[in-house]
């Protein structure tokens, strides 16, 4: 065998294994192989690295998933945490690992599905080198690939984006893995979810993922996630409060005095002035209640 063989082998030995580690690990393959564009455009693509969020529902997904064999989950949002990015990207990892996958997204509005399907064509963009996917097949709402960690060439993976502006969007799919998005806000969420959740499959190795911030206490998100805190459905639910979130604050003006009420925050959260002041100037904008809905630092806040 030459050098230039043995350079090959090598080589190939070294992408195996990490395949076979990113299979596993989605914290590892999203900071080292997936690249986003983040509030920040003006630094371009940066590594995907997970934020205190997304850290957290990576945490639960993969406890979930070691005990049942499938992810089913149910998140309850502040708003811009980064969890439709985060689900895309997850989206994404488990299609490129998972021949013949068939995987949904939904989004609540048709501005919001091309953005994560932008977002989807990025990631198979961004990916370099040996790793990188063959993309077969995409059209406007839809891609299928082929990646090197499938068995071979004829196995591929698809995934669609719907908008949930019909009460028939998604009705007849049969979705390995699914991301819907904002269900709050959908339209018609009773009729969709009926006919999605029809279609899913239970078997091990299939997620689904049910996202959104607050709308009112009622609805499909809000009957299903008063039911997964009851432990009446199999939806693991999971709250964002707002503060966990680093850059919800702002450089609180020096000798800054704190309401009672403010001051029952911090021995419960243990908040600092500079998050206070970021909440300030949010509710100054919007109101009290509308902030409890958008930033909640409870889950029976956020449905108030």
């Amino acid at each position: 065998m030459d050098k230039q063989q043995l350079t090959k082998l090598l080589k190939e030995k070294q992408k195996r294994g990490k395949l076979n580690e990113y299979k596993s690990d989605f914290a590892s393959f999203a900071e080292e192989q997936i690249k986003i564009i983040t509030k920040d455009a003006s630094q371009g693509f940066v590594p995907f690295k997970l934020n205190a969020c997304q850290q957290i529902i990576t945490d639960k997904l993969n406890e979930q998933l070691k005990e049942t064999g499938k992810v089913r989950a149910i998140i309850l949002k502040a708003r811009q945490q980064g969890i439709s990015t985060y689900c895309a990207g997850r989206v994404f990892w488990k299609s490129y690992f998972t021949p013949y996958a068939r995987s949904v997204v939904m989004a609540h509005d048709s501005a919001t599905s091309d953005a994560l399907f932008a977002l989807s064509k990025n990631l198979i963009k961004q990916i370099d080198g040996d790793l990188s996917p063959t993309e077969l097949r995409s059209n406007a709402k839809e891609i299928i690939i082929n990646s090197p960690a499938m068995p071979d060439k004829d196995a591929t993976a698809s995934y669609r984006l719907y908008t949930a502006g019909s009460p028939e969007a998604g009705r007849g799919t049969t979705p390995t893995i699914a991301h819907l998005s904002e269900i709050a806000f959908w339209q018609h969420d009773e009729k969709i979810l009926a006919g999605l959740f029809q279609g899913i499959s239970q078997a091990d190795g299939t997620e689904v993922i049910l996202e959104s911030t607050a709308n009112g206490a009622q609805g499909e998100f809000y009957r299903l996630w008063k039911g997964a805190c009851a432990g009446e459905n199999e939806y693991m639910p999971i709250f964002l409060p707002w503060y966990i979130t680093d850059e919800y604050r702002r450089e609180a003006p020096e000798g800054m005095e704190l309401t009672i009420e403010e001051e029952t925050l911090v021995e419960k959260y243990g908040l600092d002035n500079d998050q206070l002041y970021w909440r300030r100037l949010k509710i100054a904008e919007g109101g009290e209640l509308k902030f409890q809905q958008e930033y909640p630092a409870t889950a029976d806040e956020a449905f108030i």
